[in-house]
C-alpha cells in the first residue's frame, strides 16, 4: 500500500506543471512523409488540424499524400482520417502524444480511369519539440497505417516529419 501511495504521490508531482501550462485551442501540422505499403515506399506530405478539448483530449483531422512511379506509371495514394488524440503536456520541451485515426485511403494509378478507395486506420504517435508557445517542430510521427477492403487487411507503416503552428490558448 505504501508503494502505491508513492507512486501516486510521485504521479500527481510530475503531472503538477501541465495543469499550470496554457494548451492551445488549435494545431496545425505540416510536413513530410513516407508510408511503406506493400513492399514500395511512397514519399509525400502529411497535414493535421487537431482541436484541443482540454490540456490532455483533442479531435484530430489527419491528411496526406503519397506518391510513386513504378516503371512509369504514377501510383497516387491519399488518406483521409480522423479520431481522438491524447497529449502529455506535462514536460515543458516536448509533448510525446497518441492517436487512433479512422476514415480512407484512396488509390488512383495514372492511365487508369477508376480509383480505389478503402477504409483506414492509423494508430500511433509521435513527439514535438517545443520551440516557443506558436511553434514545435513533430521530431517524429509513426503510424502503424492499416486499410480494409473486401475481407483483406493490409498494415503498413507511415512516419511524418515537420512544423507544428499553435493558435489560441485554452487555460
Amino acid at each position: 500500500m505504501k508503494k502505491l501511495t508513492l507512486l501516486a504521490g510521485l504521479f500527481l508531482y510530475f503531472s503538477a506543471p501541465a495543469f499550470a501550462q496554457d494548451t492551445p485551442m488549435a494545431e496545425v501540422f505540416g510536413g513530410y512523409s513516407f508510408v511503406r505499403s506493400s513492399g514500395v515506399t511512397f514519399n509525400g506530405w502529411n497535414g493535421a488540424l487537431e482541436g484541443n478539448l482540454n490540456k490532455w483530449l483533442g479531435f484530430a483531422g489527419d491528411f496526406s499524400g503519397h506518391y510513386k512511379s513504378i516503371s512509369g506509371t504514377s501510383v497516387r495514394l491519399h488518406t483521409f482520417t480522423i479520431g481522438p488524440q491524447v497529449s502529455f503536456r506535462g514536460i515543458k520541451k516536448a509533448t510525446p502524444y497518441a492517436h487512433a485515426l479512422f476514415g480512407g485511403a484512396r488509390t488512383s494509378v495514372s492511365g487508369s480511369p477508376t480509383a480505389q478507395t478503402v477504409f483506414a486506420m492509423n494508430f500511433g504517435g509521435g513527439l514535438d519539440w517545443n520551440w516557443s508557445d506558436l511553434v514545435a517542430f513533430r521530431l517524429i510521427q509513426v503510424d502503424a497505417f492499416v486499410t480494409r477492403n473486401a475481407g483483406f487487411t493490409t498494415r503498413d507503416a507511415r512516419l511524418s516529419f515537420g512544423i507544428v503552428l499553435r493558435l489560441g490558448r485554452r487555460r
